[in-house]
């Protein structure tokens, strides 16, 4: 979109000393009120960000010095018979010993023996 300016023709140039010409308000140093504003505008940025990490460190500690529930079961009192019971509830489970389970692997193996004699 390369164009090309168009020349200045008379009508711009009396519009142009026109407008130097005409009484303007003379205008104050902006400098100081420009930084004043930026000023302004830095701290209400930095007292933002300092506001919300003091919110976040206050929830924080509030959570932690919250009391927790206690993950340890409160003491019950039971009576003999109940005592009883539930040691045999939660009693593991009896295991055979091993000389049972061979002596069962054995019967297996010699009725399944007979049983394959008799079938041939």
């Amino acid at each position: 979109m390369g164009g090309t300016v168009a020349p200045i023709d008379d009508e711009d140039r009396w519009l142009r000393s026109a407008l130097q010409a005409a009484p303007m308000p003379a205008c104050r140093d902006l400098t100081s009120v420009v930084r004043r504003r930026l000023r302004r505008a830095n701290v209400a940025r930095t007292m933002t960000a300092t506001m919300t990490l003091l919110a976040a460190g206050a929830v924080g500690w509030w959570a932690f010095q919250r009391e927790t529930p206690s993950a340890m079961p409160r003491e019950v009192a039971f009576s003999r018979a109940e005592a009883r019971e539930l040691a045999a509830l939660f009693a593991p489970p009896p295991v055979e010993s091993f000389d049972i389970l061979n002596q069962q692997q054995a019967a297996y193996a010699e009725s399944l023996q007979h049983l394959a004699q008799e079938t041939h």
